[in-house]
């Protein structure tokens, strides 16, 4: 592992950052006329067939046995089918630079669910410290939807939103966890494989929404499908290609610097493009979270 990082290596991190920061603008955008189990389930067999495509120019590698494979359809869930529905459907009722600052949550979840659960020597003085402050963060978020005004009906509809949020960041968080047990077999390969087992576990709820549900139809404009292809290709494709070369060339401590932008990236796009509500709230509880991820990468 080299210690110098080169023009390549910073490229990757901006990449992965743009793409992953970018994500809850275009979901925002495809929410204006897909349902969030349609973009979910879209999504990810744009993510598999991108992967495939991928797979394609890569070395043969060892084939998965059947544990591998209950354990892909166990990943899948955690890390597609559960967090991507919960997540659209939160940002129904939220906006997309809320949204991110609350994904940026997920390391703080994988620390603390290693602990409870695994190893209760795993966690250091520090990353006790960082996941006490970064969830102060998000109270401060949460707060201002606990009031007792006039809107107490919106804001607490404002809430689950949030909440919805918070769930599918502790899903993901499950998932990093269950993905150590596949760390042996192709990054790509089983990117592929857990996307697939997602689009099986997406697919019957999928077609009950078109065929059974009454609240949607099939209509789009050219930003929305765009959306949802941008999605499934670079989010759910393109992006683990990048995050798997990243980490080979410089190490996961190094790409996982990419937490720290996908919170300003996701609130630029957020408050200059789809003018949402920005005020200091937001953007007190995000200097807290980036102060707790230096505390907990310290």
């Amino acid at each position: 592992m080299k210690n110098n990082k080169s023009l390549i290596d910073y490229m990757l991190l901006l990449g992965i950052s743009v793409i992953w920061g970018s994500q809850f603008f275009f979901s925002a955008l495809a929410l204006q006329y897909f349902p969030p189990i349609i973009i979910a389930f879209l999504r990810v067999c744009i993510g598999v067939a991108t992967l495939s495509f991928f797979l394609l120019f890569c070395q043969k590698s060892k084939k998965p046995n059947l544990r591998n494979y209950l354990l892909f359809f166990i990943i899948g869930f955690f890390e597609a089918t559960l967090p991507f529905f919960l997540i659209l459907w939160g940002q129904q009722h939220t906006s997309s630079n809320i949204t991110s600052i609350l994904i940026a949550t997920i390391p703080l979840f994988t620390i603390g669910i290693i602990y409870i659960f695994i190893d209760h020597n795993s966690i250091s003085r520090y990353q006790f410290i960082a996941i006490i402050i970064g969830f102060f963060a998000v109270f401060i978020l949460l707060s201002a939807k606990i009031n007792f005004s006039n809107s107490i009906i919106c804001n607490f509809s404002d809430l689950l939103g949030e909440l919805s949020i918070l769930m599918g960041a502790m899903s993901f968080a499950i998932s990093i966890i269950l993905i150590q047990q596949i760390s042996h077999l192709s990054s790509i390969n089983s990117a592929r494989n857990i996307l697939l087992s997602s689009c099986l576990q997406l697919l019957p709820f999928a077609l009950f929404s078109m065929f059974f549900m009454n609240n949607w139809q099939f209509h789009y404009n050219f930003i929305s499908l765009l959306s949802v292809l941008l999605l499934g290709i670079f989010a759910t494709g393109i992006v683990y290609v990048m995050y798997v070369i990243l980490i080979k060339r410089s190490g996961p401590t190094f790409a996982s610097l990419n937490n720290y932008f996908i919170p300003i990236i996701g609130i630029l796009l957020g408050n200059f493009i789809l003018k949402e509500h920005m005020n200091l709230q937001i953007l007190f509880a995000l200097l807290i979270l980036i102060i707790a991820m230096i505390i907990n990468n310290y």
